[in-house]
């Protein structure tokens, strides 16, 4: 199934929330907000309660979607009907409404006991909303800061959260899906310094996704995601002043916002996106095997550590063998150590060196070969490392070499680089000369 290119009406969406004065919203320019000032919150389930809902254009109508309800409003006939004959509810609260391939689709929410990235399709015709199966889903997750592209959703520095097992923990990292072919991958950042991860401290739960940029506010100012370079920058408060908002609308990548009591004020992301600070770039990469496989079995095991329990209290108090005490000598057995695998850090310099010698002239021998991520990986042997390791032990092995070939031959020999047929993804180059 391929991915068809998301339209400019993908860009054209409004955010508001129904609890604040309607009055407000007569100041908000058409071309932002072209309905009928009032229906929408005379026709609003939860009139009094301060939800949000977001309007997004769907071919040539367009539609909102009331969170936490599943809800989805058509503006037709110069009104909004209900086109959603369900009662469900609450399983898909601060989930992200999008327009792909001319449906309206809904990813992730909070659900009553843990977080997830479920993704559903809305079936008008039915007037219920289908399931979505993928591939590598990554479980307890879920995230307010998502962007669309036009081949996938970027879902960035999210939570993990899950009563059952006590889970509760921030992520800072993302996930991407690739709608072309329903995969979850992993996005990585690359901060250029250490101190550049404290701007994931103190995220609010207010972002702003635009045709070519993702808007995140902190506490601190805004994250600023380029969704086709992968780069993440910050800029300041005063750059956005957006505080409490009304509402706040998108028309590609020109935003719109109204403060409560404040007049409409507008800006043109293309203007200062280059004026952010870059914090990190990021690359996507396949979720590891192992890391997948873990996720799945976790909430398993925890059954079987409790069963496992329950099975041990059982025996001691049920099942009372008789021990009979024999005096009789016993030949004794010198018990067998398992010989403890030494890790390379700890090979004495000798063998390090002797190492390092191999790998320099296995280098020397691949002059202008091109490696994926995972090549490299196999190329260095370090494909069996734990993949929460993986990634700084292949820097600094690159880095070692590369700082050995400035000091022998004048410049750096190994060099990284994105893959010219697809940028979401990185390659390594070996070039002697």
């Amino acid at each position: 199934m391929m991915l068809s290119a998301v339209s400019a009406a993908q860009y054209s969406r409004v955010t508001l929330i129904p609890a604040q004065d309607s009055l407000e919203l007569n100041e908000v320019p058409e071309e932002f907000f072209p309905f009928d000032r009032s229906s929408l919150y005379q026709t609003l389930s939860y009139k009094n309660t301060p939800t949000k809902v977001e309007i997004l254009q769907v071919e040539d109508s367009f539609l909102a979607w009331e969170d936490c309800n599943l809800n989805v409003y058509r503006w037709q006939d110069d009104q909004w009907v209900n086109t959603y004959k369900y009662n469900n509810y609450g399983y898909f609260c601060d989930g992200y409404p999008l327009q792909w391939k001319g449906n309206l689709h809904l990813l992730g929410g909070n659900g009553l006991v843990n977080y997830h990235t479920d993704l559903l399709i809305f079936d008008e015709s039915l007037g219920s909303w289908e399931f979505v199966p993928t591939k590598f889903q990554p479980l307890d997750y879920n995230t307010p800061f998502v962007g669309l592209s036009d081949q996938g959703a970027f879902s960035l520095f999210g939570k993990k959260f899950n009563l059952r097992n006590g889970l509760d923990e921030p992520v800072d990292y993302g996930y991407y899906l690739d709608l072309s072919t329903m995969t979850w991958l992993e996005i990585q950042f690359d901060f250029k310094q250490s101190a550049n991860k404290s701007f994931l401290t103190d995220l609010l739960p207010v972002s702003l996704d635009t045709k070519d940029y993702l808007l995140i506010k902190t506490a601190k100012g805004w994250l600023i995601f380029n969704k086709s370079e992968h780069i993440l920058g910050h800029l300041p408060s005063e750059a956005v002043p957006l505080d409490t908002p009304t509402l706040w609308a998108v028309k590609e990548n020109t935003i719109a916002w109204k403060n409560l009591g404040q007049p409409v004020e507008t800006l043109d992301l293309n203007q200062i996106a280059p004026k952010a600070t870059l914090l990190a770039e990021a690359e996507i990469v396949p979720v590891q095997k192992e890391k997948v496989r873990f996720l799945q079995l976790q909430n398993i095991l925890i059954t079987v550590f409790f069963v496992g329990l329950v099975v041990i209290l059982v025996i001691r108090l049920y099942l009372k063998p008789k021990l009979k005490t024999q005096a009789q000598p016993q030949q004794k057995v010198s018990p067998v150590v398992p010989q403890e695998e030494v890790p390379l850090e700890d090979n004495s310099p000798a063998e390090e060196k002797n190492s390092a010698d191999a790998f320099w002239d296995k280098i020397l021998l691949s002059n202008g070969k091109i490696f994926s991520t995972a090549q490299l990986d196999e190329f260095l042997e370090i494909q069996n490392v734990n993949p929460e390791n993986r990634k700084a032990k292949r820097s600094r092995i690159i880095k070692s070499f590369n700082e050995r070939a400035l000091s022998e031959l004048g410049r750096e020999i190994i060099f990284r680089e994105r893959d010219p047929l697809d940028k979401r993804f990185f390659r390594f180059r070996i070039q002697i000369k």
